[in-house]
């Protein structure tokens, strides 16, 4: 039986085809690869990408009932719309509670105050950052001095105090072409980009949301419930609860006073109006009983095993804080809408305002941002027309 062979000549072409086929592929990766080194130094860091973020799910009796939020973060790396064109420009700085970080983006009270002033008349960016203090506002609100973007109106909710306190925490939503140590850039570039900023507009085609959805799950970038130990050890009823005052020292106090001022001359930098919105507080003396029922956070009480501080002890911590930031909004002649004392009269009358210690549910996101946007009116003519 003659045995089938193939020519010398379709052996060569076999073997440069396969050469020609590695060769393709090496190009292909060092066009990559160039691109990668290539892109920190074309794109500008104040240009940013069209991506959303889903949060974990919330753990515990919130109103979401356990369905992953969902925002978006706009070409500013603000949470928010894209800008259209809208004449007025709005910026918020603060923690969660301005970010409202357990609640859809459009039952939010930044979107809700936006939809209050007219969609077509305001653009609102909310550079809020889930833990954030007044560290990380002013690197951004310095960051936007130096590029020389501007608003009209700023307002802050800050808190007294943040878990970071670098660039890196606060520019966390911006899109980042920026590359890590390491012998190829491509691969690094290529995953970072599929985890933190994928899943955009409903454009995206169904490969985006495979790399977001089944690759990469959990971004980084997604605010945290951790709440549920100590939600339990609350309903136990093991947790022993005392009023105990919370005081704040000589060093605590002028720390306070000296970082809201340097927030509130940064955002004086870039913007025609400042204000300083009081953080809401979940508490009041003769407030409705299922109030305390959804507060999650518990303060041990120093030197008392098994003591907490109670609520009433937290939140006049907390407002006492507060008072010393409007004194110094009030020595800067900076405008102050104190929703705290808004909010507080009507936990009386109703307890679904709060998921939380301060968080708001959908009813205190939508009554805080129609007294936001009254004030803001009252105050601004251009806002009235």
């Amino acid at each position: 039986m003659k045995k089938f062979e193939l020519s010398a000549f379709w052996l060569a072409a076999g073997k440069l085809l396969s050469l020609r086929f590695v060769t393709a592929l090496i190009l292909m990766f060092l066009c990559l690869e160039g691109v990668a080194r290539i892109c920190p130094h074309i794109i500008p860091k104040d240009v940013h990408q069209r991506f959303s973020y889903s949060n974990r799910k919330c753990k515990m009796d919130c109103t979401n009932n356990g369905k992953k939020l969902k925002w978006i973060i706009n070409e500013r790396g603000a949470r928010g719309g894209f800008y259209t064109g809208q004449p007025i420009r709005i910026a918020i700085f603060g923690s969660s509670t301005s970010i409202d970080s357990l609640l859809d983006q459009h039952q939010s009270w930044s979107e809700q105050l936006k939809k209050e002033l007219g969609s077509n008349n305001v653009q609102v960016d909310n550079y809020a950052r889930d833990a954030a203090g007044r560290k990380e506002a002013k690197i951004i609100l310095d960051y936007f001095l130096k590029i020389g973007r501007r608003y009209d109106i700023i307002l802050t909710m800050v808190q007294t105090k943040g878990e970071g306190d670098s660039e890196k925490y606060a520019f966390r939503y911006w899109g980042n072409w920026s590359l890590k140590p390491g012998l190829l850039k491509f691969p690094n570039l290529l995953r970072n980009r599929a985890k933190e900023q994928v899943k955009t507009e409903p454009r995206l085609n169904s490969v985006d949301r495979f790399i977001h959805d089944e690759l990469f799950p959990s971004p980084t970038l997604s605010p945290k419930v951790v709440r549920t130990e100590a939600r339990r050890l609350r309903l136990s009823g093991q947790a022993k609860l005392i009023d105990k005052e919370i005081i704040i020292g000589s060093e605590e106090n002028a720390e306070i006073r000296n970082r809201t001022r340097s927030v509130f001359e940064a955002a004086s930098r870039v913007a025609d109006k400042v204000y300083l919105l009081t953080h809401p507080v979940a508490y009041a003396p003769d407030e409705h009983p299922a109030v305390a029922k959804r507060w999650y956070a518990l303060k041990a009480v120093d030197g008392r095993t098994g003591y907490y501080h109670s609520n009433k002890s937290i939140a006049f911590a907390i407002r006492g804080r507060q008072e010393i930031m409007k004194e110094v909004a009030v020595d800067m002649d900076i405008s102050i809408i104190d929703l705290d004392s808004f909010i507080m009269p009507k936990l009386c009358q109703r307890y679904d305002m709060f998921e939380d210690t301060w968080h708001f549910a959908p009813a205190g996101a939508e009554i805080a941002a129609r007294f936001i946007a009254e004030t803001l009116r009252a105050n601004n003519p251009e806002l009235r027309k």
